[in-house]
């Protein structure tokens, strides 16, 4: 497996792995999540620096969390963390009906 700026390229043609964690399908041009992987990211990066790596909208990138029932960082919470004061972080709920794998189609 090889490092190609934030993803691991793997040996299957076509398919990387985020340094998150996340399936690259580059071939098919999207990317597969679990939910506690999507979760994990925005709580690590804004949704607009995520948007940005991804090729997303940050207002898709919102959406698919909503629809997986997946909290996002509240107003002020990267203030917080940027003045390196100890924020609370929701936790994910584990009650979800759906499915677990989250497809982002990328742009």
């Amino acid at each position: 497996m090889a490092f190609l700026g934030g993803q691991f390229k793997s040996a299957t043609h076509g398919q990387f792995k985020s340094a998150q964690g996340g399936q690259f399908d580059r071939l098919l041009h999207k990317i597969t999540f679990t939910r506690a992987q999507l979760y994990d990211l925005v709580w690590s990066k804004t949704t607009t620096a995520l948007a940005k790596e991804y090729g997303v909208t940050d207002n898709s990138l919102r959406t698919t969390c909503k629809k997986f029932n997946i909290p996002l960082p509240y107003a002020g919470y990267w203030a917080i963390v940027k003045h390196g004061k100890p924020a609370r972080k929701v936790k994910l709920p584990t009650i979800f009906e759906g499915k677990d794998e989250i497809i982002i189609n990328l742009s």
